[in-house]
């Protein structure tokens, strides 16, 4: 199961989770992630930040790494766009 995870809103709330909202190589925080979570006991596989909030993934319709196997899209606020491995939660695009 992916989730796709972000901050909506400008009010400040306290989280109940440690959730790392930095973004790898960069100076500003990513406000997005997605989360893989086991079916069957809700185990965290991965997850991987977005710069922004995504809501809407796509999942098995596209390969973008011409590796043999079906990849994901997820698309969100301020135009965010990511391409991502949903075996291993490897970014392939992250503009």
């Amino acid at each position: 199961m992916l989730l796709p995870l972000g901050i909506f809103s400008f009010e400040v709330v306290p989280l109940k989770a440690d959730v790392d909202f930095s973004c790898p190589g960069e100076s500003y925080p990513c406000l997005g992630r997605i989360v893989a979570l086991r079916g069957n006991d809700s185990h965290q596989l991965w997850n991987t930040s977005a710069h922004s909030g995504l809501f809407e993934l796509n999942c098995g319709k596209i390969d973008v790494n011409k590796d043999g196997q079906m990849d994901c899209v997820g698309t969100g606020r301020l135009a965010t766009v990511v391409a991502f491995d949903p075996r291993n939660g490897l970014c392939f695009y992250l503009p």
